[in-house]
């Protein structure tokens, strides 16, 4: 068989196909697939990208009905995807593609405020995962509102603001400014909810590095948050 760079330009190289897959157990297709396709580090959406081009649609362009919806299934609901939302990083209404979104069970979110206030509340207006009441507000355009199957939900907060740092030997922020954050919790609604939800803060060790260090010392001042995003059964 000759390989890719043998092959004429107006060459179509035929998908390949997974012959007798279908007499494998159910298991060992699962299995299989999983070691394929579950990446361990978090999916953003430069590598969603190129995951599906790379492994999910090679499998889909088998023509393999069954592998296929097996394959999609394992991939959105083995990963865990991951968004970062900011003024100049919106939340994306494409990625995944609705019907895709349903079936994702892990998502996490990165919230930064990249602008200099002495509060971190108005990062919110930033992140559709919670809409703000404010009265004569068109809805946001691109929000995402078909996570609707969430097991787990993680949100980081990241606040480079110097009015936010704590004083030496402290822990992430201001003490003081979090607590301002409860506060906030009655003006927003939530668009979707998880069974399981963590919110932490990420460190920042001076001014001018970003450390990936996440503070979860926090949970007094989350906890209204988290029941709100919290599905109840």
């Amino acid at each position: 068989m000759r390989n890719a760079s043998e092959q004429g330009k107006d060459s179509v190289i035929p998908p390949k196909t997974f012959h007798g897959w279908s007499r494998l157990p159910d298991e060992l297709q699962l299995e299989v697939l999983s070691h394929h396709l579950i990446y361990y580090t978090l999916i953003r959406a430069s590598t969603h990208r190129e995951l599906l081009n790379k492994l999910l649609f090679p499998l889909i362009g088998t023509r393999n009905r069954h592998l296929a919806n097996l394959a999609q299934e394992v991939y959105y609901r083995g990963n865990q995807f991951a968004f970062c939302i900011s003024q100049l990083s919106f939340f994306p209404s494409t990625y995944p593609k609705p019907p895709m979104a349903a079936m994702i069970l892990h998502l996490h979110i990165k919230a930064v405020a990249d602008f200099p206030a002495d509060r971190m509340s108005g990062t919110w207006d930033k992140v559709p995962l919670l809409d703000r009441k404010t009265p004569g507000l068109k809805p946001w355009p691109n929000c995402q509102t078909t996570f609707t199957n969430l097991r787990t939900l993680k949100i980081v907060w990241d606040c480079d603001c110097v009015e936010l740092r704590p004083p030496p030997g402290g822990c992430c922020y201001s003490t003081t400014r979090l607590e301002e954050l409860p506060l906030q919790w009655d003006t927003i609604n939530i668009l979707f909810q998880a069974d399981k939800v963590n919110v932490a803060v990420l460190k920042h060790r001076d001014l001018r590095i970003r450390g990936d260090e996440l503070c979860e010392a926090h949970d007094d001042i989350f906890q209204g948050l988290k029941d709100r995003t919290t599905r109840k059964r």
